[in-house]
């Protein structure tokens, strides 16, 4: 057979072909234009090969590999979704999460080397270039301005969006704060116009504790796209946090003065009192008939004036320079934040709130309010009476800022530009209910149950704890000075264990990953050195090491800003728990909440003073099962209580021990009237904690109240199953209201019959305080083994908290692999055989 040669110009006219319809050729195609012309497939390849390295005409051709990755519509609909969800996803991983898919469905993997090919050719329209600032933008649609620029953003966020600076000495600067907020959403709004930052603030939360570590970790030259989109959401993170500590310490403002207002009132009415009998006395004791025509007319004046020495006190103590200025910052700070009181920044839900509201408008005059509509301003408007003409003005003002923060504080007035100050009543009452009643949180057939006393409630879980009695606190410590293991040895043995069970740890793990950061890196590690680093990063943050003390810390700094998040450390300590119930099957069936004062930075205006515990800084929530293992540990503020986050806690550690608590208790402040109906009308958990005082059993009113407004309580406890968050806004506040309606009560009322109920069955909450001690100190040791005060950013404090849990959590797996459990309910933690640190 005679050599065939095939012109050079027809062999450009097939690759530019194969190039226009299907973005470059494989070695499919090449065969298939060699069998046309008689070719052998092996020289001719040989030869498109040079073509491509050597020909400037060829070298725009594109080589796909050896053949074309074949798709079905089942990819294609997948591939969308992933870059719906994930605009910057790495090619690579998509192609991971396709070959995963499409190995579900018997199909051979597409080759990783065509992930890029696959972006560029499936994708339409779709903004996928990381290359390119504003890709993520145009895919949420969100506003740019033009004079946007990535590096300038990130900038601001060490000048615009910073808390130094704020806090002169100790306590929060408002006229700095209030500047800077100013300042900062004003360069806000010339880089997005019209975005509002806390509409952005619930997506944002959950990348709260790592995302300015994970932004730091993101070249800008390398994802360019990245670095804005994570500059944009800690820019909308400072500002609602900005504007919610700023009205936080407008309120706690206001509680000073009126401490120090209740502090001279005694001595100032005594000094009136005195004064006006120091008057009288020489008039009274003066015959009548030496009575001077004067002296006539001061004694009936005398006689004649009020005794209200207390609200004269009141008002001459509002009067004074130093607290009429007092009360000028605040309004003014308040006006500030409200853009003058403007009726779309703050919104009341009530006649007396909206009579406040126009009074301090100047829509509405004082003088012209009927009398019955006074009450609007409390007791205090009597002391408008007494006031001078001079000073009655500047006082009105106070009294009505007075008003206003209260009304804020409770509920009454809501705030559009806030997070925590929100209209939540508008919007759980957009919640859609289901059609058929018995798929609801709560149906009408449980509440009745409850109203009638037929509920049953078992409280055996936490019964069983009598029979094993917690250590006491000097032999617990004892035992932790025989160490046979040290920590990282520990970490590996406990890891093997996991891989047995769950020999996809790695993919679990990656799978995590992708859903907090949606994508934003690839892979960096292989299994062996990603396992070796997430186990000491845990170590070293669980134990508050610092890097100095371990050379083996040194290269944590990257893995730590990206790897180690809250999702990742949830599912690490789940993953701990299923083997324990597996080796054991125990089930954890009751949580026990208690906090712990925690010292950090006295001069960060999100640090709070707790004066239980006397100690500027943070509360650690934590919360244990009856066994005393760790279920969850989160940084919540000094000034709130575990009442508040009791739905947050419970849906957290839901995710961590698995769906089989069904009671909820504790010491301290573990349990308020409300947190009890939301836990049990949301999750079906009874509280079971520390009751000061036993509600009254409900009236047949109050009863039938309940059922009445039934549909609007199921709408709350859904959106509460949808955003746990916002259990703590509902429980601080004591008006919510729904088409009208004040559900907050209604949810007192629910937890009432709950309290009534577990009161009922003569449980002594006091019995479980031992148990929930004695883990609390294990805990302390764990993480003070190094010494000193927390010394993360506050957010990621909550990393090192639930850390220092899962620690708890691998020595008790620990002791139980080497059969060192002792008692039937209170598992032995194993921190007597590990060596916390060892000393290099």
């Amino acid at each position: 057979m005679p050599r065939v040669k095939v012109p050079r110009e027809l062999v450009l006219q097939f690759v530019e072909e194969r190039q226009r319809v299907a973005g470059g050729i494989t070695g499919e195609d090449v065969a298939r234009f060699a069998r046309l012309h008689s070719l052998n497939p092996t020289p001719f390849r040989r030869r498109v090969n040079r073509l491509l390295a050597k020909d400037p005409r060829f070298r725009n051709i594109r080589d796909r590999g050896k053949r074309a990755p074949h798709y079905d519509l089942d990819d294609y609909t997948s591939l969308c979704e992933m870059l719906q969800e994930a605009p910057l996803t790495p090619p690579i991983t998509i192609v991971r999460n396709l070959n995963l898919s499409r190995q579900a469905r018997g199909l051979p993997p597409i080759p990783e080397s065509t992930a890029y090919e696959v972006v560029q050719t499936y994708v339409l329209g779709l903004p996928t270039d990381r290359k390119d600032p504003l890709a993520w933008f145009t895919h949420v649609h969100l506003p740019v301005g033009p004079e946007y620029e990535a590096s300038k953003a990130r900038d601001s966020l060490d000048t615009h969006f910073s808390w130094s600076g704020l806090t002169p000495g100790r306590g929060l600067s408002l006229s700095r704060t209030l500047e800077r907020l100013q300042s900062a959403e004003g360069f806000f709004q010339s880089l997005y116009p019209g975005v509002l930052p806390h509409r952005w603030y619930e997506s944002v939360l959950p990348r709260a504790p790592s995302l300015n570590a994970f932004l730091s970790s993101v070249t800008a030259d390398r994802a360019p796209a990245l670095v804005a989109r994570f500059t944009f959401e800690s820019q909308a993170l400072w500002l609602t946090e900005a504007r919610d500590l700023s009205l936080n310490t407008l309120r706690l403002r206001r509680a000073r003065l009126q401490r120090s207002l209740s502090a001279g009132h005694t001595d100032k009415s005594n000094d009136l009192f005195w004064d006006w009998w120091d008057r009288g006395t020489p008039l009274v004791e003066t015959p009548g008939s030496a009575l001077t025509a004067t002296g006539r007319e001061s004694l009936i004046e005398w006689f004649g004036e009020p005794e209200g020495f207390e609200d004269r006190a009141r008002a001459l103590l509002r009067t004074e320079p130093g607290m009429r200025r007092a009360y000028e910052k605040l309004h003014h700070i308040l006006s500030s934040l409200t853009r003058g009181f403007h009726p779309d920044e703050i919104q009341p839900h009530n006649e007396r709130s909206t009579l406040l509201l126009q009074l301090v408008r100047n829509e509405a005059k004082w003088e012209e309010v009927p009398e019955k509509n006074q009450t609007c301003l409390g007791k205090n408007r009597h002391l408008l009476k007494l006031a001078d003409a001079s000073v009655e003005g500047e006082l009105r003002r106070s009294l009505l800022t007075d008003r206003l923060l209260d009304s804020m504080a409770r509920g009454k007035v809501t705030l559009s530009r806030s997070w925590k100050y929100q209209d939540i009543g508008n919007r759980m009452a957009g919640v859609k209910l289901p059609e058929d009643n018995q798929e609801w949180p709560l149906p009408l057939t449980r509440l009745e149950e409850l109203l009638s006393g037929s509920y049953k409630v078992d409280l055996s879980p936490l019964e069983a704890l009598r029979g094993s009695p917690p250590p006491d606190e000097m032999d617990e410590e004892e035992g932790l000075y025989h160490p046979q293991v040290g920590y990282l040895d520990m970490a590996r043995e406990v890891h093997q264990t996991v891989l047995e069970h769950y020999p996809d740890w790695f993919e679990l793990h990656w799978r995590r990953l992708g859903e907090v950061w949606q994508g934003s890196f690839r892979r960096e590690y292989t299994e062996e050195v990603f396992t070796e680093r997430f186990l000491l990063a845990m170590g070293f943050l669980g134990r508050s090491c610092r890097v100095r003390e371990d050379p083996a810390f040194l290269p944590l700094g990257h893995f730590l800003k990206r790897y180690l998040t809250m999702e990742t450390l949830e599912l690490e300590l789940s993953l701990y728990h299923e083997i324990l119930s597996k080796l054991t099957g125990w089930k954890v069936q009751a949580l026990l909440a208690d906090t712990i004062g925690r010292m950090w930075k006295s001069t960060h205006p999100l640090s709070t003073w707790h004066g239980r515990y006397q100690l500027q800084g943070f509360s650690d929530l934590r919360a244990i099962g009856e066994l005393r293992l760790p279920a969850y540990s989160m940084v919540i503020s000094s000034q709130e209580t575990e009442a508040m986050h009791a739905v947050e806690l419970m849906a957290r550690a839901r995710r961590v021990v698995g769906q089989s608590i069904r009671i909820y208790g504790g010491n301290g402040h573990t349990v308020s009237r409300v947190s009890a109906g939301m836990l049990w009308g949301v999750f079906d958990v009874v509280s079971a904690g520390h009751i000061v005082h036993l509600p009254p059993p409900l009236s047949e009113r109050e009863q039938e109240r309940l059922r009445k407004n039934l549909p609007l309580l199921n709408k709350v406890f859904l959106q509460l199953r949808q955003t746990p968050e916002l259990g703590q806004l509902l429980a601080a506040r004591s008006h919510v209201y729904m088409d009208g309606v004040n559900v907050r009560p209604l949810m007192e009322l629910l937890g009432c019959a709950v309290i009534r109920t577990v009161d009922g069955t003569g449980y002594d909450w006091r019995q479980a305080q031992p148990y929930i001690e004695s883990s609390n100190r294990l805990k302390r040791l764990v993480s003070e083994v190094v010494g000193g005060g927390a010394r993360l950013d506050y957010h990621r404090q909550s990393l090192a908290l639930l850390a220092g849990e899962v620690v708890l959590t691998m020595a008790a797996l620990l002791a139980r692999l080497h059969g060192n459990v002792t008692g039937q309910v209170s598992m032995a933690t194993g921190l007597g055989d590990v060596q916390l640190f060892r000393p290099t």
